[in-house]
């Protein structure tokens, strides 16, 4: 069921989720991002989010929104964060899992996040694909040139992402591609095109996961990976991530977020 998140720096838990909860939750994302688009198709994608709630904090750019935009769409009362946190610790050997790895407990609030990805020709004007890039350069303050080449000196934020799909992904819908190689360093940002991450990195180190409801993925602050997605596509993706912190080791640049304990 688990692979070495040490080894790899990315770690699937196969089919260990309840699937009535993620269908309730596939229901409300469905129904959030139709008035997404009524909206997008009104007053386009720049103005979309001056004309949907606050809470939606919506992003056209990667086509996404809070978590808590769900809200108003779930049919029970269960705030959709709680629905989510609840489905996590349905899951058999989480707690044990996360303490042996340090003890991730808190959760950045306003990294809980519902991603459409559209597949080729779908999406609206501003829609774009995510390109290579680590998770770990949140609120990172770049140098303007890699002062250890290829890489900087800047520290990764220390976090952990957790990530699920609401839809199958990675044959007809974009999923996810994975650089297997763990990184203790960031890259600088002039080095995440493709060329490059395919020049410093060996064919064999490319994962890209097939996934359905139920799949759990895990990956590390340095964990290269972007949105894979290619023209055979026909599906568009949805899915939910989060960022976890150690309540030790959160940066100063986070001490005012809100946060939520989620063991």
């Amino acid at each position: 069921m688990y692979s070495d998140r040490a080894q790899y720096g990315v770690e699937l838990w196969s089919q260990v989720l309840p699937l009535e909860p993620l269908q309730q939750l596939h229901q409300a994302a469905q129904a959030c991002f139709v008035r997404v688009e009524e909206t997008i198709a009104a007053v386009g994608a720049a103005a979309a989010a001056q004309h949907l709630p606050a809470s939606y904090r919506f992003n056209p750019y990667s086509t996404n929104v809070h978590v808590d935009a769900l809200d108003e769409f779930l049919t029970e009362q269960t705030p959709a964060l709680n629905l989510l946190l609840n489905l996590l610790q349905s899951t058999p050997d989480l707690s044990k899992h996360c303490q042996a790895w340090g003890g991730y407990s808190q959760g950045l609030r306003s990294q809980l996040r519902l991603r459409k990805q559209y597949a080729p020709g779908h999406g609206h004007a501003l829609h774009r694909p995510n390109q290579w890039h680590q998770d770990g350069g949140l609120r990172v303050q770049f140098p303007p040139t890699a002062d250890a080449e290829p890489y900087c000196t800047t520290p990764l934020t220390p976090l952990l992402t957790g990530w699920l799909p609401l839809t199958p992904c990675g044959y007809h819908a974009p999923g996810l591609e994975f650089v297997r190689v763990p990184q203790t360093q960031l890259l600088h940002y002039s080095k995440l095109d493709n060329a490059t991450i395919h020049h410093l990195f060996d064919a064999v180190d490319f994962w890209q996961p097939v996934l359905t409801p139920g799949d759990l993925l895990w990956f590390d602050r340095g964990t290269l990976h972007r949105t894979a997605v290619n023209a055979e596509m026909s599906c568009d993706r949805l899915s939910l991530e989060w960022r976890l912190f150690k309540p030790d080791q959160i940066p100063p640049a986070f001490q005012d977020e809100v946060w939520f304990s989620w063991l």
